[in-house]
C-alpha cells in the first residue's frame, strides 16, 4: 500500500517494476518454501521445510520443520530479515512437531494469525493406525519466552488412510479451517472434507470439529469433488463467512464451484453455491466444464468498507478464440471478482478476466485482458 495503488485496469508490467529483491531466505533442503508453506504477519516470516531431516535416537527422521524469522521494515520501506542467528535479540526459531512422523511433510501448509500459528503434516501416520491420515499442530506465541510454543495437535475421529488432513488451511481469531485430499495414495474418491475447529479464549482449540462435505440439495455428493481445494475465512462486523472451493464433479458442478457458508450461533451453514456454468455464463460466454473454478480464493473488506470482495481463481479457463472464431485450448486461467450484494445478501459477479471490444455476437471481439 505504501509503494503503489492500482485500479481496475491492472498493469502487471508496471507493478512488477515496482518490486525489487531485498532478501533471500535459503535452506539446503528440497521443497523449502514449497506447497503452501509460507506465511507472514507484521513481525514474522514463517517458512515450512516439509522434507527436512533430523537425527532422533540414532535414526534419521524426515519429518519436516518450520523456520521462524523476525523482520522489520524501516521508514524507507526497506525490509531487514534477521536470519542465521546474526542477532541475539532476534534468533531464528526452529519448530518441530510433537509427533515426529517419518515423511509426514510437517510444514506443508502454514497459517499465522495474531499470536496463533497452525501447521499441517499431511502425511502424518499415528502409531498402530492407518497411514497418512494427516494432522495439525497448533502454536501460541509466548511473550515471556519470546518464542512460539506448541499447544496441541489436532486430528478428527473419522479420518481414513490417505486423507491428508491439512491439505489447505486458513485461520482467524475464532476458527481454524483444514481440508483433506482424500484417496491420494490410491487415486480414488477425492470427495474430501473440510473441518472447522473453534479456538478458545484459553489459547486452546476445541478438538471436536464441525465437518463439511460437498452437497447438492443438502445431500452429500459421492465421488470426485475436490471439495476443500481452497478455503478462506472472512469476518465482517456482522457476519462470519467461509468460502470453500470444489473444483470438479462429473454431475453437479462440472466446471467447479465455490460453496459460501455463513456462521450462525453455533456452526457454519451453507448460504450460497456459486456455479460458473450458471452464475458466470452471462458475462463470460466461454465458461467450460473443465475450468476448475474455485482452485484459489481470496477475499477482503472493500476499501470503502461497504461490501465483501471475493476473488475466485479458475486455472483451467482455457477458452480462447482465434481471429476466425476457432476455439483454442491454452489453459490460460482466469480470475473472477464477486461482491456481496446488499439487495439479496448473495455474492454477484462484477468483474471477469474477459473484456469486450465490440459486438457481443462476434466472438473475436472477446479477449482475455487481465
Amino acid at each position: 500500500n505504501e509503494l503503489f495503488k492500482v485500479d481496475g485496469s491492472l498493469n502487471l508490467t508496471n507493478i512488477y517494476d515496482n518490486f525489487t529483491e531485498e532478501e533471500t531466505l535459503f535452506e539446503n533442503t528440497q521443497f523449502f518454501g514449497a506447497f503452501n508453506s509460507i506465511t507472514l504477519d507484521t513481525s514474522f516470516i514463517i517458512v515450512g521445510s516439509p522434507t527436512a531431516t533430523f537425527s532422533f535416537e540414532g535414526n534419521d527422521i524426515t519429518c519436516g520443520k518450520l523456520l521462524v524469522y523476525n523482520y522489520e521494515i524501516n521508514i524507507n520501506n526497506k525490509i531487514t530479515v534477521f536470519k542465521e542467528n546474526q542477532d541475539d535479540d532476534y534468533p531464528v526459531q526452529t519448530l518441530l512437531p510433537s509427533i515426529l512422523g517419518d515423511n509426514s511433510l510437517f510444514g506443508y501448509s502454514v497459517k499465522i494469525y495474531d499470536k496463533s500459528l497452525v501447521a499441517s503434516a499431511i502425511k502424518l501416520s499415528y502409531e498402530s493406525d492407518e497411514l497418512h491420515k494427516g494432522g495439525l499442530f497448533y502454536y501460541e506465541y509466548s511473550d515471556s519466552s519470546n518464542s512460539w510454543v506448541e499447544q496441541q495437535d489436532l486430528s478428527a475421529s473419522d479420518l481414513n488412510a490417505d486423507d491428508l488432513l491439512g491439505f489447505k488451511l486458513d485461520m482467524d481469531a475464532s476458527f481454524i479451517v483444514a481440508s483433506t485430499y482424500e484417496g491420494y495414495g490410491s487415486n480414488t474418491n477425492k470427495g474430501s472434507k473440510v473441518y472447522i475447529y473453534t479456538k478458545n479464549d484459553e489459547g486452546t482449540v476445541d478438538e471436536s470439529p464441525q465437518k463439511l462435505r460437498a452437497t447438492n440439495d443438502d445431500v452429500d455428493i459421492d465421488g470426485f469433488t475436490y471439495f476443500g481445494y481452497s478455503v478462506k475465512l472472512q469476518k465482517t462486523d456482522n457476519e462470519h463467512y467461509l468460502f470453500v472451493g470444489s473444483i470438479a464433479n462429473a454431475t453437479y458442478h462440472k466446471g467447479g464451484a465455490v460453496y459460501v457458508y455463513k456462521y450462525n450461533t453455533s456452526e457454519f451453514e451453507l448460504h450460497q453455491k456459486i456455479d460458473p456454468l450458471i452464475d458466470i455464463s452471462d458475462v463470460n460466454p466461454f465458461v467450460d466444464n473443465r475450468d476448475f473454478f474455485g482452485c484459489s480464493i481470496d477475499s477482503r473488506i472493500s476499501t470503502d468498507e461497504t461490501t465483501v470482495e471475493l476473488l475466485i481463481g479458475s486455472y483451467g479457463a482455457d477458452n480462447v478464440l482465434d481471429d476466425i472464431g476457432t476455439l483454442k485450448v491454452f489453459d490460460a486461467g482466469a480470475a473472477y471478482r464477486f461482491d456481496l450484494s446488499l439487495n439479496d445478501d448473495n455474492f454477484r459477479i462484477v468483474k471477469t478476466g474477459l473484456e469486450q471490444s465490440g459486438d457481443n455476437n462476434n466472438h473475436s471481439n472477446w479477449m482475455y485482458t487481465q
